[in-house]
């Protein structure tokens, strides 16, 4: 079998193997562009690989855990970072490795390399994968090019890339990856040419950085760009930006180096180079007949061309699906910026504006002002939604990130692992539950827990129906407040033995960047949760003016039923109905398809752990009331408000999926077993059923006679 193609080898018959961006190169190369010595690992070598290793078998039973068509993107990524581990933990098979080192160029043993997908899939006219696979720069070595192989391999099944294919429609199993292969070229000035500007076809857009490409494509270094005329190559606008750094080539692949002054307040590029790159692309594009999205370097003055595909998205109404799922993985760089914005800005700002609307009395308005408020705070909560979506979400790539890096570091057996190293941050949750448990202990009555509740702003959204099942289940606390304690303490106890061992794999020099890695994935871990709660409290205001908004129609006539008419049905209009907060309440879901008599069933593993006990079913909020310890809690998800209830369950059973919904987060802090992804939850278990969660497999078991 050959496992290395030369590109002086392929012709187009090699295409459906070796994949659009290994084509591409080859036929610049034919056309004796300046493309660096290449070769490709054809996509059977990958399918080989899967097979040989039974690696096929595996990774059906990960996506299998729930319709593909289903899952939400917590769910593709839990699925993506197991199957990554699982490619990271198995090497290549002698065939492979010995046909990869018998028929690589020798000189690739001595020289850096970069190592890139080419996806048969990837690069068409029809639609692009750009960004969505990884590349490895700067390898060096036989066993770091295996390892790099694999790595790309693995990025077929990347949340990013698995997202983008269920919007396509496409079957993740039927793809394929060959991979590219390439010297480094350590070029002095990169960039990226679009032969024509997706958004106005009489220009081209050229974008350079000093330094390798990577910056620019990770985000983390921003470009000079130009605008040109596709007419006559005229530069049409320039865009300077503040230069301040560039990326450079290190033992680990690339770093990020202070610019030397000298270059500060100098353009990448020259008039001359502009028109040299400009001229080249034209050329590319005439060669394969559509406009062309380009990557160069410079290097001792010459142009290198290290890829080129189609564009995509031109005359589309429709933006692309991909820049959601890019916007999720944010540079190391960019995500300090954002969790400075969220701590600083963001969660003070929202808790002033809850607290602020908690001062308003809503019944003391008159109908006209309680109107505004009421459009006011459902305003409001559009525009935090929207900033949650923009700023809180991609936040969770922290996560994300630092559990790719530790898993690649520590190769662990469990693929969280990681997530113990990020708990015990001081979430607000657990500080709140805190608060409640220390309230249990002073045997206080019902009516001055209730006093003490409503005065602390911690629990300004908490409320009604939620207060008194708070009141209430206080009296079940005293019972284990040990057991939590000692929950705590062994969690800081994994907590230290897992750092020491992660802080072990860095060298001296090193250790200050890993324990910056890690502090920023504490701080996502965190606010992950942290944020939902500051939200969380906005909404309940919101709630609080809509249920005064039901009160009033009640008693309305005249006029004033007319105007608090108009507000009812601006609510039930398309735009409230498809608010971000409603997919967080509990709701019970109803079977389409009649009864279900299997008894076990495989969900996604959220904390580690196995319990056995009576089902309690979660459908309103006047059923937390009813929990008693060591109850396993049923529910679509654990909404923050209803954190309160989790330290009195024995195991935990939710609809939505993820390692990185509340419910679960919560659950680990009390290493308290949960089992996320269960479809119809709370129509396939009663309460009262007796149920086992097996948190480390992610299966429940429902025991019935």
């Amino acid at each position: 079998m050959r496992v290395v193609l030369n590109l002086s080898d392929l012709s187009s018959e090699h295409q459906p193997y070796v994949g659009g961006k290994a084509a591409t190169l080859a036929s610049l190369r034919q056309k004796s562009h300046n493309i660096p010595p290449t070769q490709v690992v054809p996509s059977y070598v990958y399918q080989e690989f899967l097979e040989t290793t039974q690696l096929a078998g595996q990774i059906q039973v990960e996506m299998g855990r729930k319709d593909f068509s289903e899952m939400r993107w917590e769910e593709m990524w839990d699925a993506s970072l197991r199957i990554r581990n699982l490619f990271q933990r198995t090497p290549l098979p002698e065939a492979i490795r010995s046909g990869l080192r018998e028929q690589l160029n020798p000189d690739f043993l001595e020289k850096a390399l970069v190592v890139r997908s080419s996806s048969s899939e990837e690069d068409s006219a029809r639609q692009s994968f750009a960004g969505l696979h990884d590349s490895v720069v700067n390898v060096q070595g036989i066993k770091r090019l295996e390892t790099a192989i694999i790595t790309v391999w693995a990025s077929l099944w990347s949340d990013r890339a698995l997202l983008y294919r269920k919007e396509l429609n496409l079957d993740p199993h039927r793809s394929s990856m060959a991979v590219v292969i390439q010297t480094l070229i350590i070029g002095e000035r990169s960039g990226v040419l679009f032969t024509q500007n997706p958004n106005d076809k009489t220009t081209a857009s050229l974008e350079a950085v000093y330094g390798l490409n990577a910056g620019l494509v990770d985000g983390s270094i921003e470009p000079d760009g130009w605008e040109i005329s596709r007419a006559n190559g005229a530069i049409l606008k320039q865009r300077s930006v503040h230069r301040s750094s560039f990326m450079a080539a290190d033992k680990h692949g690339t770093k990020k180096e202070k610019l030397p002054s000298s270059l500060e307040n100098k353009p990448p590029l020259s008039a001359s180079e502009i028109a040299a790159i400009f001229n080249l692309g034209k050329e590319i594009e005439i060669c394969f007949g559509s406009p062309q999205d380009i990557e160069w370097t410079i290097q001792n003055s010459i142009i290198w061309l290290l890829q080129a595909r189609p564009i995509t998205t031109l005359n589309q109404d429709i933006s692309d699906p991909r820049t959601g799922y890019l916007n999720l993985h944010r540079s190391f760089e960019e995500l300090k910026t954002l969790r400075l914005k969220i701590e600083t800005d963001l969660i003070p700002c929202m808790e002033h504006l809850a607290t602020t609307m908690a001062q308003v009395n809503l019944q003391e308005l008159s109908d006209t002002r309680f109107v505004n408020e009421l459009n006011n705070r459902r305003e409001s909560l559009d525009e935090w939604e929207e900033k949650y979506r923009t700023y809180c979400i991609p936040m969770a790539h922290g996560i994300r990130l630092f559990g790719t890096f530790y898993n690649d570091l520590c190769r662990p057996e469990e693929p969280f692992e990681f997530v113990q190293l990020l708990s015990g941050t001081g979430m607000k949750a657990l500080q709140r539950n805190q608060a409640l448990l220390e309230l249990a202990s002073q045997g206080l009555k019902n009516e001055d827990l209730e006093e003490i509740i409503s005065g602390d702003d911690r629990f300004n959204d908490v409320t009604g129906n939620y207060k008194k099942s708070i009141v209430d289940l206080l009296s079940h606390f005293p019972k284990q407040p040990g057991a939590h304690k000692v929950s705590i303490q062994k969690n800081e106890q994994d907590r230290k033995h897992l750092e020491k061992h992660y802080l072990a794999k860095f060298s001296t020099d090193e250790r200050d960047k890993g324990v910056e890695i890690l502090e920023l994935a504490r701080a996502s871990y965190r606010l992950r949760d942290d944020d939902n709660i500051s939200l969380g409290k906005i909404r309940h205001q919101l709630d609080l003016a809509e249920k005064e908004l039901q009160r009033r129609l009640k008693k309305a006539t005249g006029q004033n039923l007319a105007v608090l008419a108009h507000a009812e049905a601006k609510e039930t209009g398309f735009h409230a109905s498809t608010r971000l907060g409603r997919d967080h309440s509990p709701h019970l879901l109803r079977s389409k398809h009649g009864q279900i008599s299997v008894r076990q069933y495989q969900g996604q593993p959220a904390a580690a752990g196995i319990a056995t006990g009576k089902a309690r079913i979660i459908q309103q909020d006047s059923d937390l009331k009813t929990v008693e310890t060591g109850e396993i809690l049923v529910c679509d998800a654990i909404d923050p408000v209803m954190t309160f209830v989790v330290p009195l369950a024995g195991g935990i059973i939710e609809r939505r999926g993820g390692m990185l919904i509340h419910g679960a987060i919560i659950a680990r802090e009390y290493r308290i077993p949960c089992v996320t992804g269960i479809a119809e939850a709370t129509n396939i278990i009663k309460t009262g059923d007796k149920v086992t969660v097996d948190g480390y497999l992610g299966l429940i078991t429902i025991h019935r006679e």
